[in-house]
């Protein structure tokens, strides 16, 4: 596993760009162009899409005092370390004075980049918010749902008990469970209405036979006589 691991690849101390500071001299702006290049994928790669690039990153290494400040969180090693998820995100609102965004290319490459794992374990986390959701008691949910909880899991940064929603969606949730509720009263109805019409079938042919051996008994009884 060792031998397999690229080591050698540059692309991990490439991803230093991703730090607010670090995308601030035109050797980390050529290094944006060759991620850009290297991840077809994100669709910048083209000629046009690079030049623009290379101006989204001019224009950002001239403008520190537009660029928004990054929030800061401690990290496991007690070092206070910028949220980059958020700090981009804060970059793409920026607007130029036609109200376009500023950033549109940068902010591209930044989120693709941050889709990199740096290791199996967000993986392994994503598997076990599955196991998790997807459990005995709730093996009949659709994938759509299964779904759209993982990524509510994944990507709120809020805890949900601090998360308001609004009237219409509580709402909206409110009549799919009532309508989910009364389908299954209708079908508990349907059941036991089955199940009694099986019982007063069983019931009608047991009198029927009891009635026919009744009748022959009587029948043999009256011969013998």
């Amino acid at each position: 596993m060792i031998q397999k691991f690229p080591f050698g690849d540059s692309l991990f101390r490439d991803l230093e760009i991703l730090l607010p500071t670090k995308l601030t001299s035109t050797t980390t702006i050529s290094i944006a162009l060759k991620l850009a290049e290297r991840f077809p994928q994100l669709e910048i790669s083209d000629t046009f899409s690079l030049d623009k690039l290379r101006e989204e990153c001019l224009d950002y290494t001239l403008s520190s005092a537009d660029l928004p400040t990054p929030d800061m969180y401690t990290a496991a090693d007690g070092i206070e370390r910028p949220q980059i998820g958020r700090y981009w995100r804060k970059v793409s609102q920026l607007l130029t004075l036609d109200h376009q965004p500023r950033f549109p290319l940068l902010y591209k490459l930044m989120i693709g980049l941050m889709t990199i794992p740096a290791s199996n374990a967000d993986a392994e986390r994503g598997f076990s918010m599955l196991r998790k959701i997807h459990t005995d008691q709730h093996s009949n949910l659709s994938q759509s749902t299964i779904t759209a909880l993982m990524s509510i899991k994944l990507n709120c940064e809020d805890c949900c008990i601090d998360t308001e929603l609004p009237n219409d969606l509580l709402l909206d949730c409110k009549k799919a469970t009532s309508k989910v509720v009364k389908r299954s009263q209708a079908s508990t109805i349907k059941l036991t209405y089955l199940k009694l019409t099986i019982k007063l079938t069983l019931i009608i042919i047991s009198i029927l036979f009891l009635s026919s051996y009744i009748s022959l008994v009587t029948h043999i009884h009256c011969a013998l006589c």
